[in-house]
């Protein structure tokens, strides 16, 4: 695959990056065989690498992706404020 995109988002604990990762890891990619993506955690560090044939396929697939991490990441943490 031609384009390549990697990144990183650091949370409070293991835990909430497995969490994150685990919500995120549910739904596969659209383009199956176009587009790839693998998720890690390392210690409290969630890791997504993405692999596209086409920059615009790349561009979509991590657009989708932030807009589900940022909602699952505000959805933690209002879960987090309302346990305290």
């Amino acid at each position: 695959m031609d384009f390549e995109y990697s990144m990183q988002a650091e949370y409070a604990s293991h835990a909430h990056a497995q969490m994150i990762m685990t919500t995120l890891d549910v739904d596969a990619e659209l383009n199956q065989g176009k587009v790839s993506r693998t998720l890690h955690v390392q210690d409290s560090t969630l890791h997504a690498r993405f692999a596209a044939t086409e920059a615009r396929l790349l561009r979509a697939a991590v657009s989708s992706f932030l807009d589900l991490m940022t909602l699952a990441t505000k959805t933690l943490e209002q879960f987090e404020y309302a346990a305290e």
